[in-house]
């Protein structure tokens, strides 16, 4: 998907959800079903993560 298409992510909205939604290994007494549920809520902000960085990376081209 192209970066340029997708709404501006807001900086403050991102921090909150990757603090809502860490990174973090399952633990043993966790069901199949509660791994597939954390993992698809993380996956939304992986995805919103690097949509942010493309979105607000400098492109520096060389002059021809």
């Amino acid at each position: 998907m192209d970066p340029k298409s997708f709404p501006a992510i807001p900086a403050d909205l991102l921090k909150k959800l990757n603090e809502m939604h860490p990174e973090r290994t399952p633990a043993l007494t966790d069901s199949v079903d509660l791994i597939r549920f954390k993992s698809g809520e993380r996956s939304v902000v992986q995805f919103l993560n690097a949509m942010f960085i493309a979105q607000n990376e400098t492109v520096i081209k060389p002059s021809p």
